[in-house]
């Protein structure tokens, strides 16, 4: 079975066809897409509609299947919960030249310690879910 259906029947949701095309072109994105991406990229070979896509978009990112950029757009939710330890923070690397998001996958014990430093020592904010690192990726260096 596969995350996103897990995921769904875990919460109650139906696996619909929109939702599968949606997960579908986040999982093979290499960058994170925004809702109107989206819908330019299944125009032709989907009925769905923008404001199905925002709506499942949403409820993606509420379920933890996908990260919510400020920018708006959206990528899959890829790392996995490594160790006993785990601090769930969000570490995402972001291109500045070329825009291309992504998830560190894997949390090792000494990105969970340097969360956990942060969270001390950010007073103002009680919880954080994602530290951003910018700077230029592989292409664009």
């Amino acid at each position: 079975m596969s995350k996103l259906q897990t995921t769904l029947k875990e919460h109650k949701h139906r696996l619909t066809q929109a939702r599968k095309e949606i997960y579908s072109l986040l999982e093979k994105s290499k960058k994170s897409l925004s809702a109107k991406e989206i819908h330019q990229q299944l125009n032709d070979a989907s009925t769905t509609d923008l404001v199905s896509i925002y709506r499942n978009l949403s409820l993606f990112n509420e379920l933890g299947l996908a990260h919510k950029f400020q920018d708006g757009s959206f990528a899959i939710c890829k790392h996995e919960d490594d160790h006993a330890d785990h601090q769930h923070v969000h570490f995402i690397v972001h291109c500045v030249e070329c825009g291309r998001k992504s998830e560190i996958e894997s949390h090792s014990k000494n990105i969970c310690d340097i969360a956990r430093q942060l969270k001390k020592v950010s007073k103002p904010l009680k919880t954080f879910q994602e530290i951003i690192i910018q700077g230029h990726c592989a292409r664009c260096s």
